[in-house]
This record gives C-alpha cells, sequence and structure tokens, in this order.
C-alpha cells in the first residue's frame, strides 16, 4: 500500500477516535456551565468537571500513542499494532470512570425530564462507541484493511475517502513563490532561529528584517514598514503576549497580521495570544512549507483588507466632492434633509428679505466680447457676488442670464435680514464703480429688494435647486425692473425695515407693473 495512503488512513482512525472524545469533552463542559443556572445541578457539578478533565487526560494519551516513531517497512497494521501496546491503562480506566458517571447521573431521579439528560446520552454514546474502538484496537490482530472495517475501527466509507483524498492531493516538495511578497518582520531573541527564517523567507521571495527585543520592532512598526509579524512569546523584557495587547491598536490600524510562532502549545496560551489579536497560532518546531502556508494565508486577507481600506478611501473622497457640490447648489441645512431621501422640501418662512440685481448695460456689452470673455466676465462678476453672500452670510439663490438673485433670512432665520441684504446690494454697487467701463461701453447694476414672507424649498428630481416662490419674489423683481442703475430700489416694507440704518429717498407713489401703485423708496447710503 502507498505510504501516503497508509499515513492518511492512520490519520483517519485518529480522527474517528478524536470525533468521539470532541463530543465527550464538548458535552461535558456544556453541563458544567449550566451548573451556574440550574442550583439543582449543584451536587453534578465536580462529576461534569471530571468528565471533561478524565476525556482531556484520554486526548492527551491518544495523541502521543499516536505520535511513536515508525519505521519505513511497517505497515499500519503493524503500526496500529504499536499504538494500541501504548494505550496502556490509563486510557481504558478514565474510559471506564466516565460511562460510570454518566449512568449514576442518568439514574438520578431528580433529573428526570431534564432538557440535561440528552447532553449525558450523547456523552454515554461516545463513551461507548470509543471503549469499543479502542479495545478492538487492544484486541489487534488485524491481517488486512477489510479486518479493520469488519472491527469497527474504520468503515468503508472512510478508505474509500482516504483512497480519493490521496488520489488528488498534489505533493508539494518545495513551498513555491510567494503571490504577495511583502516585509515579514521576525521578533524573536534567538538569531538562529531568526536567520533559518530569514533565509527560507527570502527564498519565497519576501523581505526579511530581525527585532531580538519589541522595543527594537516598534520603530519598523511605526514607519508602517512591515506587512507581517512572527512572534515568539518568551523573549527577555516586554514578551509576545505583552506586546500583543500594547501594539495590536496600531497594527491594526496598517491591516497588520501577527503569528505567533511559540514552542509553548498549551491551550491557554493559545487563547489568550489569539483574543488578544494574534491571527494564528504555530507551535515550534514546525514544518517550513506548512509555515508558509499560513503566511500567505494571512497577507491574503492583508491584501483584501488594504484593498477595501483603498476603496473605502476613495469612496470617502467621492463623498467628499458629492457633498461639497450639493453644498455648492443647496444650503446645508437642505442639503442634509436631501440626503436623508426626505421627499419634496418646502418651508414658510414669515420674515426674510429678497435681492435681484441686473447688470446694466450687458447687451452692447455682451455684442462686443466673444464667447470666452462673455463668460469670463459673468464668472468674475458673479464669484465676486458670490463671496459677499459668504461674508455677509446671506443665500444666493440662482442666477438667471445677467440677473443675480439672493435672499436673506431663509433658510435660517435672522433678525435682520432686511439691513443684511441691502448692505449686499450696496457692495454690489461699490463692485460696479470700480470698474465703470469696458470695451467703451459703460456698466453698472439695478439692484431692487422686498421683504416679507416666502415659501422655500427644493421640487424636481433632476436638476434641483432651491428655490423661492410667493409674492414677496415677486414684487422683489418688479423692485429691480422699476428701479434705477447704480441705486438700490427698496419696497415700502423693505424701508420700513431699515430706515433707522440707512440714509433712504422717497420716490413717491409709482405705478408697479402687476401690483398697482406702490410706495417705493432709493438708498443713499
Amino acid at each position: 500500500m502507498d505510504k501516503r495512503l497508509e499515513a492518511l488512513l492512520l490519520g483517519k482512525i485518529r480522527h474517528n477516535l478524536k470525533t468521539h472524545l470532541n463530543v465527550i469533552i464538548g458535552y461535558a463542559e456544556l453541563l458544567a456551565e449550566s451548573v451556574e443556572e440550574e442550583p439543582s445541578l449543584r451536587s453534578m457539578e465536580a462529576g461534569f468537571g471530571a468528565m471533561r478533565e478524565h476525556g482531556e487526560s484520554i486526548l492527551l494519551h491518544l495523541d502521543k500513542a499516536f505520535a511513536i516513531r515508525y519505521a519505513d517497512e511497517e505497515s499500519i497494521l503493524a503500526k496500529l499494532s504499536s499504538i494500541a501496546e501504548d494505550f496502556g491503562h490509563e486510557i481504558e480506566e478514565s474510559i471506564r470512570v466516565g460511562g460510570r458517571l454518566v449512568e449514576q447521573y442518568l439514574d438520578d431521579a431528580s433529573l428526570a425530564g431534564s432538557p440535561f439528560v440528552g447532553d449525558l446520552e450523547k456523552i454515554g454514546q461516545s463513551i461507548r462507541q470509543l471503549d469499543a474502538a479502542v479495545s478492538a484496537l487492544r484486541d489487534g490482530g488485524f491481517v488486512s484493511i477489510d479486518d479493520l472495517i469488519d472491527s469497527g475501527i474504520l468503515a468503508k466509507s472512510d478508505v474509500e475517502l482516504v483512497d480519493l483524498h490521496s488520489t488528488n492531493l498534489n505533493v508539494v516538495l518545495q513551498p513555491e513563490k510567494s503571490e504577495y511578497p511583502s516585509h515579514i518582520l521576525i521578533l524573536d531573541d534567538n538569531p538562529n532561529i531568526a536567520h533559518y527564517l530569514s533565509r527560507k523567507l527570502s527564498a519565497v521571495g519576501h523581505e526579511v528584517s530581525h527585532a531580538p527585543t519589541t522595543t527594537a520592532a516598534d520603530a519598523l512598526i511605526r514607519e508602517g514598514k512591515v506587512d507581517l509579524v512572527l512572534l515568539d512569546i518568551l523573549m527577555p523584557g516586554e514578551n509576545g503576549y505583552e506586546f500583543l495587547k500594547r501594539a495590536m491598536p496600531l497594527l491594526n490600524a496598517g491591516n497588520v497580521p501577527v503569528i505567533v510562532l511559540s514552542s509553548l502549545d498549551e491551550m491557554h496560551t493559545i487563547y489568550r495570544c489569539l483574543e488578544a489579536g494574534a491571527s494564528d497560532y504555530v507551535s515550534k518546531p514546525c514544518k517550513f512549507i506548512t509555515l508558509n502556508a499560513r503566511i500567505n494565508s494571512a497577507l491574503e486577507r492583508k491584501h483584501l483588507k488594504d484593498k477595501e481600506k483603498e476603496y473605502l478611501e476613495v469612496i470617502e473622497r467621492e463623498k467628499e466632492k458629492s457633498d461639497k457640490l450639493l453644498l455648492n447648489i443647496l444650503p446645508f441645512r437642505i442639503a442634509e434633509r436631501l440626503k436623508t431621501k426626505e421627499g419634496t422640501i418646502a418651508d414658510s418662512h414669515p420674515g426674510c428679505s429678497v435681492l435681484f440685481a441686473d447688470i446694466v448695460g450687458f447687451t452692447p456689452l455682451s455684442e462686443k466680447l466673444t464667447p470666452n470673455q462673455l463668460v469670463e466676465f459673468l464668472n468674475e462678476t458673479f464669484s465676486a457676488f458670490d463671496s459677499f453672500t459668504d461674508e455677509i452670510g446671506l443665500e444666493k439663490i440662482k442666477t438667471i442670464g445677467d440677473n443675480y438673485m439672493v435672499a436673506s433670512g431663509v433658510p435660517e432665520p435672522r433678525d435682520d435680514h432686511a439691513e443684511a441684504l441691502v448692505e449686499m446690494a450696496l457692495r454690489m454697487l461699490r463692485y460696479f464703480d470700480g470698474i465703470g467701463t469696458l470695451k467703451g461701453e459703460s456698466i453698472s447694476v439695478r439692484v431692487g429688494i422686498n421683504s416679507g414672507p416666502v415659501v422655500a424649498g427644493v421640487i424636481g428630481r433632476k436638476k434641483f435647486i432651491y428655490d423661492l416662490w410667493g409674492d414677496t419674489v415677486n414684487t422683489a423683481s418688479r423692485m429691480e425692473s422699476h428701479g434705477v442703475a447704480g441705486a438700490v430700489h427698496l419696497s415700502e416694507s423693505t424701508a420700513a425695515l431699515v430706515g433707522e440704518s440707512f440714509d433712504l429717498e422717497a420716490r413717491g407713489e409709482m405705478e408697479i407693473k402687476g401690483k398697482g401703485k406702490m410706495k417705493t423708496y432709493l438708498v443713499r447710503g
């Protein structure tokens, strides 16, 4: 029989035996934990603990027995005879003690109808199956694989499964080059082990650094040069476990996995290291091909996490761009409401002011400018207006051709909404005073302001803007169209709000298109 097939069959036999032990230890642990919630089981607490201890004892003996040396010429049957001789009295006695405890508790009338009876029965069944398998091994006398099947040590399906696995399994004689060549830090105080690992890791494509103490490792990790750490536990000064607890936040920030490589293999140490953040735990000595496979697996996970981090950063940058673009279109509070998928946004504002400004002389000027010059002129003008709105705390609504609309007191209310908007209008006038003429054409701005209630909101599904509606808006537009070039034209409602802050000139009653006669005013300063 093929030697590898024999080794796999031997492994399957050990697997079958340990499966029974997994059930015994696992359910005994569940029962021991249940004692805390079920006072009636207090008297059985020691017994449940003893079941688990006996199971763990059998497991140790089992691993020891299967770890004996095997001569190459030995067949699997000869090996099984040697293993059976090593089982000894301890295993059989532990099995019988566990079985007697289960029978004792199943006969206890206080457990009748308890859900714990099912757990005890599972333990009892596994003990009987384990006892039968161990007894069969101790009896020996196996001449063929069929004898193992007949004795129940192996099932026919076990042999078929192992044979298929052996056929499909490719033997890897040497570790292949890593798909993720990386910078690996060996944190170990033994220079010989570090040197050995460095040579093996370099041969498969990695860059390697060695640090004999955690202090020496800190600098490399902080510089972001490390992709994976191989960590020993027993070191002078700060040990590996202490290093894990301290350094994991920094290592996690860089998605740097840590594989503990230690000669300590007791369960408590392994658990504490994995709990502290280690990605894996490998006991020394180990075959490099196994360690290399675990390193590659950890580096693959790191690669995927790094990619995820990059994608999230790209998404965040794009989100910032999107938010910035949205805030260029909508007020902050409205944009936040829109992002929460709120439907139609419409708010009533009882007191605000609206300004319209139109560039006087723009039509003849546009005939003398090239398209690029025309757009550049509007861009510079409206950009200056935008800066005024930001400085004063106003809300730009929109531009239509050479007309600029801005509001005060929406969406955030303010008591001085009218005064703030008049200040905006005066800045617009001063801006055009600085230009005077352009291409021989005299240009200026005509401004109109009205105050009162409006409805403000966002409508539509695309190319939406924050807009205002109501008679206050219409009247503000009329104030601009019936105004004077180079002046600020106010409605009576706005004048009443700013009369004490600015010098006004009454224009008397005048006919306003669509409104009839109205009293209006010009701002003198």
